[in-house]
């Protein structure tokens, strides 16, 4: 987590000066979302399915210009994977997934529209947690995806309503030991966790009412 807090803090960082610098105006968006997908095969055959859960999260933001931005944004599921061993014996694990990304977005509809298409993409890092093991794993994350926004005609506040793919990247040189009873084992077999998330949020403009050309 210390790596993931020191990623975030330096993106913060960045996000603030550049509006200190630009004068750009900053907006914060709290989100719930439906995470739903994400699998895996270790090196011993085991199938890790994800089960769908809500994710919570947020994102602080610049415009960057009238109709795009840049966004740091978080997003944490709370959920369990189901193990299927060589035998199809099954059994659910704790897991807790958590993205941190660095989001571009651009709409694309009419200018001054209140209604709004938006395509956005993100990178980042994945961090994944288990009370029912003894480490986390740190892993590379991109995300796509597009949406809508709805905005008020003054653009201090407005809808947003978006769907991503989110890839992250698993080492295969991850073990990570679970200290259950009877002992069970997380490894990853350099393998891509694709998750879908369908999030839905406010946007609340801070600061001037200034709108950015």
């Amino acid at each position: 987590m210390s790596r993931s807090g020191r990623w975030l803090a330096l993106l913060a960082v960045a996000l603030i000066a550049a509006n200190a610098a630009q004068a750009q105006r900053v907006y914060v968006t709290p989100q719930v979302a439906l995470r739903l997908g994400g699998s895996w095969e270790d090196v011993i055959g085991q199938q890790y399915d994800v089960n769908e859960h809500l994710s919570l999260g947020g994102a602080i933001g610049i415009w960057t210009d009238s109709t795009g931005g840049l966004e740091l944004s978080y997003s944490g599921q709370p959920t369990s994977v189901r193990v299927t061993d060589t035998l199809f014996a099954k059994r659910d694990l704790d897991l807790s997934i958590h993205e941190f990304a660095f989001t571009g977005w651009r709409e694309f509809g009419r200018r001054n529209a209140t209604v709004q298409p938006v395509a956005l993409g993100s990178l980042g890092v994945t961090w994944l947690t288990s009370d029912d093991a003894d480490e986390s794993e740190t892993t590379f994350m991109l995300a796509a995806g597009g949406g809508i926004r709805i905005w008020s005609r003054d653009r201090r506040v407005g809808l947003r309503f978006d769907g991503r793919v989110f890839f992250s990247f698993l080492p295969g040189s991850t073990n990570v030991q679970c200290v259950l009873p009877g002992g069970c084992l997380f490894q990853f077999n350099d393998d891509v966790l694709i998750q879908t998330e369908l999030a839905a949020g406010v946007m609340v403009a801070l600061g001037s009412r200034r709108q950015v050309q």
